[in-house]
Formats: structure tokens, sequence, C-alpha cells
């Protein structure tokens, strides 16, 4: 009896410590399995940008006087800085861009609203057009401190360019063109008597090759 009653506490034992090994190996095996599942995506809604890089101006400043047309062309290179910040829903971004760029005689303030597509998941190549606001302040007389005479108008916006994504942030470098359509709002009497027959309004375009740094939320 005593042999029957041993053989059978045995056998509930082997059977005890088989479960207690099969519900270990189960427990192992799904934590296993959770910790090698991918992390849930990060949300990418929010995103702000800094840039900074090379600009290059080329304007016509265009006088009309009766039915005789003048024009002057300005150019120059400088440099631009600026920020923006703005939605991504899929591959479509919508933001607003502001920079400054300054050259020797003259510098240019811009504002603008965009609508660009972002493609990739790491190398992301981009394409955006934006339309906005722009204010010019140009020397009448450089390099000696005199009066600006100052220009405002619309501005079309197109850049290209590529961004490398790290988790939260993208790092990348395009290429902007802006295009334009500004009229001057100061004449000689403001200005102190300054001669502006050679001023016009400024018609032309702005380049920009840039580098910049996204920041995703």
């Amino acid at each position: 009896m005593s042999e029957v009653t041993g053989h059978a506490t045995s056998s509930r034992r082997k059977a005890g410590t088989k479960t207690m090994a099969l519900a270990a190996a189960a427990t192992l095996a799904a934590c296993a399995a959770w910790t090698a599942a991918p992390a849930p995506a990060r949300a990418d809604f929010f995103w702000v940008e800094g840039f900074t890089g090379y600009s290059y101006a080329n304007l016509t400043l265009i006088k009309s006087g009766g039915v005789a047309i003048s024009q002057a062309s300005v150019k120059d290179s400088g440099y631009t800085l600026g920020g923006a910040a703005g939605v991504k829903l899929s591959i479509v971004t919508l933001g607003l861009r502001a920079g400054t760029s300054q050259y020797s005689s003259f510098d240019i303030n811009t504002a603008a609203l965009d609508l660009g597509l972002h493609l990739g998941k790491v190398i992301k190549p981009y394409f955006r057009a934006g339309l906005g606001y722009s204010f010019l302040k140009i020397d009448l007389l450089p390099g000696t401190g005199g009066p600006r005479a100052k220009a405002r108008g619309l501005l079309g916006d197109l850049g290209v360019g590529l961004d490398v994504g790290f988790k939260v942030v993208s790092v990348g470098a395009g290429i902007d063109v802006q295009f334009l359509n500004l009229n001057h709002s100061k004449r000689a009497r403001d200005l102190g008597q300054v001669d502006t027959t050679g001023w016009g309004n400024p018609v032309g375009l702005q380049l920009h090759a840039h580098v910049h740094l996204t920041v995703h939320l």
C-alpha cells in the first residue's frame, strides 16, 4: 500500500514539475515575443524646422514715367536663415515658413504658407510650393548709412530637397526659388529729399541653397 501511495505521489510531483516547466517556457516565449515586437510607430503630426544657407538675388527695378519705362538691375549674394512649422498628414505637409536674406545693400524678409510632398521612410526626397508675402529694404545711397527705401508685395515659392531621418529628427539640404513682385512704398519726400528717380518696383527672384534640421513631434 505504501509503495502504491509513494508511486502516486512521485507521479504527481513529476506532473507538477512538468507543468511548471511548460508554464515557465510559455512565459519566457511570451516575454521574448513582446520584446522582439516592433515599437508602436511614433506620431509624426507636428514638425518644426530651422534652416540657413547661401542666398542670391536678381532683381529688376522698374520705374514707369508716363509712357516711358526705365529699368535698373540689382544682383547680389548673401546668406539666408529662418524657420518653419506645420503639420504632416501621411506624405503631405502644410506649414508656415519665414526667413530673412541679408545682402550688402538690401535685405529681404519673407513669410509664406506652403504645401509639400515628403516621400520615403529614411531617405526622404521632398517637393513643395507656397505663396506668401515679402518685405524689402534697400539702401538708396549704399555704404553711407543713409535712408532706405522699402517695398512689399507677393511672392511665389518652389522648393526641392532631400532629408535623412533619424527617429525624431531629420537633417537635409534643399534649393528654393522665390519669385518676387513688389511695389515701393516710400517717396522722395519721405527720404530726406533723396532722388529716387532711378529706383523702381522690384521684380525678380531669390535663390536659396540651404541645410536644415527638422524635429518631428
